[in-house]
């Protein structure tokens, strides 16, 4: 199935501006907020205000590099994971792209010049990927595809076996396999989860990491991609703007990458999210509200009452799902935390 969607409108998490807003829980965040360092970088960061960012974020890269086991040049960095997806999708303009769904809408924005093929993932299945993305991607050979792991909104990680098939398969085809990691340390999986230590294996496949979800730090904007492809690696940077990651995001991501505690500081954010995640689920439960077993620190929910009305008017925000295909108005995600662990419904 295929559609441009180039009219659609696009709704996002975070439309908090100008709407009497006390809780926001429409965006998925690390529940324990910004680690110390970010906020000393920042702070730091003032004294450059005078300054341009470095033009090709090559001190940062080599930080992420040396915490990720990757080597400088293979990642590109971006002003967000979201301005990375944009310009991937500029990179693949025109050409025929698969992309399972429901997912971030933020794929189909990305990709809305391409000619897209849609993979409906099944509720039976959580909502995850099978193996049938892999008998998708040999029948239609797609220029690329594009998913989410964990998936958004369902929070469901793929097996990695299952992945580097797709990955092997893609490669028979001539397709660019892009696996969205934005979520990654902040699910139950974590790092085991990631493709990131096979990089170097396969020239076909980009991962996506933010930095914005796992530390907390949206208003910074800072992303990056992994790639161990020369060429596509150099269209890909080619895309963006210079001077795209801000001395603010720059430092604060340095900072990060070379914070001792940062491992640490990932694993507490785990054990909050399970143990959140846990009574969120209960107190769903209690109140009859349906929610999808997922992994990460976000829920999928489906009701037939008007929830998103009724937080409102406890000036709570949750992200309504039925501009996700596949969903439908009854449809729900919420953040897990403290907060929505507390709340009664």
């Amino acid at each position: 199935m295929t559609d441009k969607n180039k009219n659609k409108k696009y709704i996002h998490g975070g439309e908090i501006y100008g709407k009497d807003i006390e809780l926001d829980l429409s965006v998925n965040l690390n529940p324990l907020g910004p680690p110390e360092c970010v906020m000393t970088a920042v702070e730091r960061a003032g004294d450059k205000l005078i300054n341009y960012p470095e033009y090709d974020s090559l001190s940062l890269r080599r930080k992420a590099a040396g915490c990720y086991g990757v080597k400088p040049g293979e990642i590109v960095c971006g002003n967000g994971a979201s301005e990375l997806i944009a310009a991937l999708g500029r990179l693949f303009r025109g050409g025929k792209v698969l992309i399972p769904v429901p997912c971030f809408t933020g794929y189909e924005r990305g990709f809305k010049e391409s000619r897209i093929i849609y993979h409906e993932l099944r509720m039976k299945d959580r909502f995850g990927i099978t193996e049938e993305i892999i008998k998708m991607v040999h029948g239609s050979k797609p220029e690329a595809v594009i998913l989410g792991n964990p998936t958004n909104p369902s929070g469901v990680t793929a097996e990695r076996d299952l992945l580097i098939e797709l990955i092997i398969t893609a490669g028979k085809t001539g397709t660019v396999v892009i696996v969205d990691e934005s979520f990654i340390e902040l699910c139950d999986k974590g790092e085991g989860a990631s493709l990131v230590d096979v990089i170097k294996y396969y020239d076909n496949l980009i991962v996506l990491r933010s930095v914005t979800k796992a530390y907390a730090v949206p208003g910074l904007r800072l992303g990056f991609a992994i790639c161990s492809n020369d060429a596509i690696r150099k269209r890909l940077a080619s895309e963006l703007p210079e001077w795209n990651v801000s001395v603010f995001a720059g430092e604060a991501g340095k900072a990060i990458f070379k914070d001792p505690d940062r491992v640490r500081y990932l694993e507490r954010a785990g054990d909050v999210i399970k143990d959140c995640r846990k009574r969120l689920r209960m107190n769903l439960e209690t109140a009859g509200i349906e929610s999808v077993p997922g992994e990460c620190c976000y829920l999928l929910l489906h009701t037939d009452r008007k929830l998103k009305e009724e937080m409102g008017e406890r000036k709570i925000l949750i992200r309504q799902c039925g501009d996700m295909r596949g969903l439908g108005k009854n449809w729900y995600r919420i953040a897990v935390n403290e907060a929505s662990a507390s709340i009664v419904f």
